[in-house]
């Protein structure tokens, strides 16, 4: 009986001595912060060079003649058999 009553004891005093420490031990947390402003970002890029094309297509016909009346404008998207 005396054994179970002196292990209470000590099991309470170990728990009264961690809170007592742990209550003083804390310290202020203190954190740097900055105002956040918007901005725009603005980046260029300046190079020389040669523009080259993927795929050249050469377009011309098997029959001479005077051209009287063109249907579509300068680069225009045209499909094979559309009227």
């Amino acid at each position: 009986m005396k054994k179970k009553i002196i292990i209470g004891i000590a099991v309470v005093a170990i728990v009264v001595v961690a809170i007592f420490f742990f209550r003083n031990g804390k310290t202020e947390l203190k954190l740097n912060t900055a105002v956040t402003e918007e901005e725009t970002i603005e980046l260029t890029v300046t190079a020389t060079g040669y523009i080259q094309p993927v795929d050249k297509v050469d377009v011309g016909t098997q029959v001479s003649g005077v051209i009287e009346k063109i249907f579509v404008d300068y680069n225009s998207q045209v499909k094979k058999d559309r009227c």
